[in-house]
Parts: C-alpha cells; structure tokens; sequence
C-alpha cells in the first residue's frame, strides 16, 4: 500500500546517504576532495554541457583563476573557507539570491529559469560538491523586476519567512542603481543589512553585470566613457574594499577578452534586448564557481591558515524600516503588503496586483504592483497609524517611473500633528528608468497621511517604507 511505499522510499534513502556518507569520510581519511574537484570540469556540468561546452564556445580563459572577478575581499574569502568546512562535513549549505529583472532570467524567454548565473552555480554544487561531501545547496531567489539597493536595503528582510541565517549571498542590482549624491549611504545601509542580519556573516559577493548603454555601436569595448557609469562604478568599488567584499563582474570579462585576446565581441551576443544573454550568464556563472572552486581547494590544501574577518560586527544603530509594499517577487509573497494600510480617500486609482511582462514566452512571476492613477487628476491618502510617542525618522515612497519625452510629477503632501511635509516627484523615465525610493517627510510623530494628487494619470505607486528611528518604542503596526 501508499504506508508501505513511502517507508521503503525512506529506508532506500536511508541507505543511500549512510553510504554516501562513508564515501566522504572515505574521501576525507584519503584527503582526495580537493584532487576530485580539481579533476571535473566546470564545462561539463549540465548547465554548460550543451550550449558553451568548451572555453571557445564560452569565449573564457577557463585556467586564469581570477577570470571575472574585479576585487577579492579577505571578508568573503574566509567566510567562503568556513562555509567548506561545513560542507566537508556534510552539512547542508544555502545561498540567498537577491536581484532585479536579470535575476529572473528576463528576456531569455522559454529558458528563463534554467539559464541563469545563479542556477549555473547551484547546478555545479550539487553534481559536483554534494556527491563527495553530502552537503546539497538550498536557494531562495528574491528577484523583482526594476528595483534596486535603494529599495532593497529597507526592504528585502520582509520576504524572508523567518530570521533564517544564509551562508552565501548574490547580489545583483548593479544595472538598476543609478548615481546620486546619497548612492554611498545606500550601499552602506544595504551591505550592513545583510552582513549584521544574523549572528553568521555570509559569504556576500557582488555580482555586475554590464548595462547595455554604456556600448556604442554594435561591440563591446573595455573603457567605458559614459561619467554616470564611472561615477556609480567608482562607489562600488570603494564600498566593496571597504567591507572586504568580492565582486564578480562582466566588464572585468569583457576587457580580457578585448584587450588580452584581441576578441571581437558584439553587443547581440551578450544582450537580449537590455538584459544580459544566456552566454552572458553562462560567463557570470562560470565566474561564480571557478572563483568559489579555487578558495575551497585552497582552504583543502591548507585549512588552519589564520582568519582576520571571524564575523562582521553587529551594529548599535541597525538599519530597521516598516516596508509595505506592491513589488513581489511572486504573487500572495508576503501576509501584509501596500493594500493593507487604510485609505481615507481615493480617486483614479486602481490596485495593480498583477504584472503582465511584454517579453515574449517569457517565465516571469515578480509583479511591480501598488496604486496606478488610471486618469488625469487622480488623488489617493494613505492613513499611517502610529503611536504618538513613536518617531519615524524618514518616510519614503517607491514609485515606478513611466516612459515619457518630458518630465511630469506628481504632487505629495505628508501630514502629521507636528507639520505638513510637500513636495513634488517627477514621475518620468528621464532621471529613473524603473523604480525609486523618493523621501518625502522625516521625523513624523503620531498619526500620519500621505497624500498624493497626480495630474496626469500615469504614475504607479509601489511602496511606503517608514525607516524606524527608536527601536524600543511600541507603535501599532499597520
């Protein structure tokens, strides 16, 4: 019968990880992990296999142990050596995927799910590490078309079901950061939320991919002229030897290929439209395990070296926000969302719940919902309760920004028992091609209301996020 069956299935498991576990102590008494990993091929993994087999098809040096990656931090390198000791002992490892619209797969169509750089990488571990070790890597991919660290930075902990601890973390927002005055503060305020999220600092490496903008013509060149790229590249880079993070990067690719190889590389083969290409994937992917690879075999061959980074230092002043919010990366992701805060008035305005992606057969699920104004003159309040002796330090509001020739705003006027907050947003593509995290009061104290008044009817509002200012006050949360 079913009983039966499913004790059998069971027992047969049982069975099989009692003698996969002897092979690894097997191979641990015989020191033989290191050789065995040495020994496989990172081009003869499934994801690879059949379309970039060789490295000529991949257009990679597959031997040069730093290929892609633009900085090695000592943080992510002994955390990566820890996590190997873990995994060497059989123990289970999992890796948080955080990112935008390449994430997802976006524009690779029917093989959106099966050809990104993250399922390279997790599809390597577990033919490769998890047959001689026992560990299996279990990943969570939180991905939404549009948004950035700005967004995430306050708001990706809430798509999380518990205050689970990650071993690795990819993230990937590069092309949807844009250069501001305040970009440095946005990457602090999101590295130390990931970093300080539990007493066990990940491995967090940056991933970059390429904007296609930043190309002239139709090939890819390894100086890039455009100042708002530089600038933007520039904050990363400090902020990534600041807190010791590596950082695996497509242009890094791209200039050893031009300028080591003298390769010609054109822009339709590395883009789908204004997404990466699945060899562009292929490569960040590649990137990802040689890198991982190379560390695991170095702490193999020497696992008592020293370690400086043990674990990042909690903070005193964490970075804690109230996120309501319509970007999901999936519908029904979170209980509480952006509908549930009480409207006191509202006019033009719809519920956009679901997204339907113009790319064709693509697989997509995240939604870039909230509030859209359907028409000229549209006005909605939002009624945020809070307890009066409770201050939010900074209230902000995501919106999405709409294809336009000119700019046009919309008009926002918060108001509290200690003043009104007004200002105006211009809701157009020409400063923010996706999303933004405008602010729009701070220091509120008791009951507030958002009000929002748009003129033309284009614009979507996405998210309120409220960045907490005394964390041992009680409030009523929405």
């Amino acid at each position: 019968d079913k009983v039966s069956t499913m004790r059998i299935s069971r027992l047969l498991f049982e069975i099989f990880y009692v003698c996969l576990i002897s092979l690894v102590n097997s191979l641990h008494q015989n020191g033989d992990i290191a050789e065995v990993l040495q020994s496989k091929d990172i081009l003869e993994t499934t994801f690879f296999r059949f379309n970039f087999s060789t490295s000529k098809l991949l257009e990679v040096d597959t031997k040069y142990e730093k290929l892609g990656i633009e900085y090695c931090g000592e943080l992510t390198n002994e955390r990566l050596q820890e996590i190997f000791e873990k995994a060497s002992q059989g123990q289970n490892v999992t890796l948080l995927v955080l990112g935008g619209s390449s994430t997802i797969g976006a524009d690779l169509g029917a093989g959106s799910k099966t050809q990104t750089y993250h399922m390279a990488f997790s599809s390597w571990w577990n033919e490769n590490i998890f047959p001689v070790t026992g560990s299996f890597l279990h990943k969570k991919v939180i991905a939404i078309g549009g948004v950035g660290s700005a967004y995430m930075s306050y708001c990706w902990k809430i798509y999380l079901d518990n205050k689970k601890a990650f071993d690795i973390v990819f993230w990937e927002f590069f092309m949807n950061d844009f250069y501001f005055d305040d970009y440095s503060r946005i990457l602090d305020n999101f590295f130390k939320s990931i970093l300080q999220y539990s007493t066990s600092t990940p491995a967090f490496i940056l991933v970059k991919f390429s904007p296609n903008t930043i190309f002239q013509g139709e090939q890819l060149t390894c100086l890039v002229t455009s100042e708002f790229f530089n600038a933007k590249d520039k904050v990363v880079r400090q902020k990534s030897r600041q807190y010791q993070i590596s950082v695996a990067s497509m242009q890094e690719i791209i200039c050893r290929n031009v300028q080591q190889y003298n390769r010609i590389l054109l822009k339709k083969d590395y883009f789908v439209h204004i997404h990466p290409s699945h060899k562009a994937h292929a490569q960040i992917g590649f990137t990802l395990i040689n890198y991982i690879r190379n560390i695991f075999i170095t702490f193999l061959k020497s696992p008592n070296r020293t370690r400086q980074y043990k674990h990042f230092p909690s903070s005193q002043s964490e970075n804690n926000a109230q996120c309501f919010t319509g970007l999901l990366p999936f519908a029904n992701a979170l209980r509480k969302t952006i509908y549930d805060i009480p409207l006191l008035w509202s006019r033009g305005y719809r519920r956009r719940s679901k997204c339907k992606w113009d790319q064709s057969i693509a697989e997509r699920t995240d939604i870039r919902g909230g509030y859209v104004a359907k028409e000229a003159q549209s006005e909605i309040i939002f009624q945020l309760p809070l307890n009066i002796v409770y201050k939010v330090s900074n209230v902000y509001l995501v919106i999405s920004h709409q294809s336009s020739p000119n700019s046009f705003y919309i008009d926002v006027i918060v108001r509290s028992i200690y003043g009104d907050f007004a200002s105006s947003l211009d809701c157009s593509q020409l400063l923010h091609p996706a999303t933004s995290v405008q602010r729009i009061a701070s220091n509120v104290l008791g009951t507030c209301n958002i009000e929002v008044y748009d003129p033309t009817g284009k614009c979507l509002i996405n998210a309120i996020v409220l960045e907490e200012d005394d964390l041992t006050s009680t409030r009523n949360k929405v």
